[in-house]
This record gives structure tokens, sequence and C-alpha cells, in this order.
């Protein structure tokens, strides 16, 4: 059974479960791109844990053993 998860902290976390997931399927071994809308309160949120030189930009890119999430500032 899944332990409850308070707030966002965990993020990172759930994002490497995905990846996980995607490893143990056909599309293993491949590049993935995963682009994903966010509103702004939640790229907001994204945004405090990159660094203040990475900040200011409307798309963050996080990459975890070849597959890349895409957030994207919902316009």
């Amino acid at each position: 059974m899944a332990e409850d998860k308070e707030g966002t902290d965990n993020w990172i976390v759930e994002l490497a479960e995905i990846v996980d997931k995607i490893e143990n399927t056909f599309l293993s071994n491949e590049t993935i791109d995963i682009v994903v809308d966010l509103p702004i309160e939640k790229f907001e949120m994204l945004e405090s844990y990159f660094r203040t030189l990475d900040k200011g930009t409307n798309k963050k890119i996080i990459s975890i053993s070849g597959v890349n999430f895409t957030f994207v500032l919902k316009k």
C-alpha cells in the first residue's frame, strides 16, 4: 500500500517512479520527452527548487535516465 505523502516535497521521487515504470516497457532504452503544461502557481512551486540562475524562463527540463520532463508555463 502506498504511503501518504504530504505536500509536494516528494515530486522528484514520483517522477523517478514514472521513469522506472517506463523502463519496464518496450520504450526502455529510448529517449522519451514528456511535456507538462503547468498553471502559474504550480510552475512557481517547481521553479522554487531551481537555482536563481535557472529562474526566469517559461520552461524547465528535468532529465532522469533518458526521460526528459519539460515543464512549460501554461499561458
